[in-house]
């Protein structure tokens, strides 16, 4: 569940190329109160279903007021019966930079149950985590859900066509790299109609 919701968040992240800090739209895109929701479907079945929901943040970190980025991933239908999937994921990021403060989740798949927190400094470069400390590449790295509502913010009016960025994250206990290079514009037809659309390809280092 966790790498279909990873490709899920990829799938709509907006980047460019920076060698240091990604800037990002000074207007917000998103605010509290927000809430999506993606069904994963085989054919005609639906398989899964994913909620991402943006609150006010019931904790401060450093004194600064937070977003809390709530995600919830189950399973559904047929799926649920053999299988089941309640996954939940937490991300108290800044309000104004969008850095993540604190990360946690709750995995609950099948049998298999586990729980994860992550404190993020972004200053010192630094994470603690349940299964230790780690050094970061820069002063912004993100985690799985607070990647995706920064990559939401970014600044891409003069992306080109090749064009790409890369974004670190942390998740269970290493830190990578999403690399998203631009593709091109793209209509695609949709039970509402066609929609103009901006095509990315992804990949995880």
């Amino acid at each position: 569940m966790r790498k279909s919701l990873l490709l899920i968040l990829i799938a709509f992240i907006s980047f460019r190329s920076y060698a240091q800090e990604l800037p990002f739209v000074k207007e917000p895109v998103f605010q509290a109160g927000e809430v999506l929701q993606y069904k994963l479907k085989y054919g005609f079945i639906t398989a899964a279903e994913g909620t991402l929901k943006v609150l006010e943040g019931d904790l401060k970190f450093d004194g600064q007021p937070t977003y809390r980025l709530s995600v919830d991933g189950v399973t559904s239908g047929t799926f649920d019966v053999f299988y089941k999937i309640r996954d939940h994921y937490d991300s108290y990021i800044d309000k104004k930079d969008l850095k993540p403060y604190f990360y946690q989740e709750n995995i609950r798949e099948g049998s298999y149950r586990r729980t994860d927190k992550a404190r993020f400094n972004q200053d010192a470069k630094k994470i603690v985590a349940n299964k230790g400390n780690f050094s970061t590449p820069t002063t912004q790295t993100f985690d799985l859900v607070s990647s995706y509502y920064f990559a939401r913010s970014l600044d891409i009016s003069k992306m080109k066509s090749g064009d790409f960025v890369k974004l670190n994250y942390f998740l269970g206990d290493e830190v990578s790299q999403l690399e998203i290079q631009y593709v091109g514009k793209e209509v695609i037809k949709t039970k509402l109609g066609k929609i103009r659309c901006i095509k990315f390809s992804p990949s995880i280092k």
